[in-house]
């Protein structure tokens, strides 16, 4: 709609009638530069909803990986204050039964401290109960994690079984973004 102007000039002249004008200098948007902004603020907000669900599942692995070394840092915590003696509940071949994992846990991940990100919920460790076994091959879910006594870091991957000095161990998790979280007490 176009805004018309009465002009209602103090003329001499009786006849004349008060005139209506238009004025088509008022400055506005085209429907085109209008649509443009619109369709590019569309993609801003689009970039945004696309890329953030992705940083939010970097940032709660960055979370895990944290988790993971924290645990490895107890654990290597324990056997400084255990003589040398790794968390396990297995005993080793002269019958010495190390530390168990319950008592470790207990003493060493606070449960409000040791949680997935994802989930809210304390880790669940699996254990390795021997070389070999189901536990030891299967892969971690989300919110789990692997803790072997005879295994090393090969990248991602746990190799279980390795011939060693005695002092390895290995915790390994899923990564949410895809791929696996290994660290192990001979890279820490």
């Amino acid at each position: 709609m176009i805004p018309l102007k009465l002009n209602l000039s103090n003329n001499n002249n009786k006849n004349t009638k008060p005139k209506l004008s238009s004025n088509p200098t008022l400055p506005a948007f085209t429907i085109i530069e209008v649509v443009l902004v619109l369709a590019i603020a569309g993609l801003i907000f689009l970039m945004v909803f696309i890329a953030l669900p992705a940083l939010q599942r970097n940032q709660r692995d960055t979370q895990r990986k944290n988790d993971m070394s924290r645990i490895l840092a107890q654990l290597k915590s324990y056997q400084a204050n255990n003589k040398g003696k790794r968390v396990t509940d297995i005993m080793n071949y002269t019958g010495t039964v190390y530390g168990k994992w319950s008592d470790f846990e207990a003493a060493y991940l606070p449960e409000d401290e040791f949680k997935d990100p994802s989930t809210g919920e304390r880790y669940k460790a699996i254990l390795c109960k021997a070389s070999g076994t189901a536990d030891c091959w299967d892969d971690p879910e989300v919110g789990e994690f692997i803790y072997d006594v005879s295994g090393k870091c090969d990248g991602e991957k746990l190799v279980d079984n390795v011939a060693q000095s005695g002092n390895l161990y290995v915790v390994l998790t899923k990564l949410e973004g895809g791929g696996y979280y290994c660290a192990s007490s001979e890279s820490a």
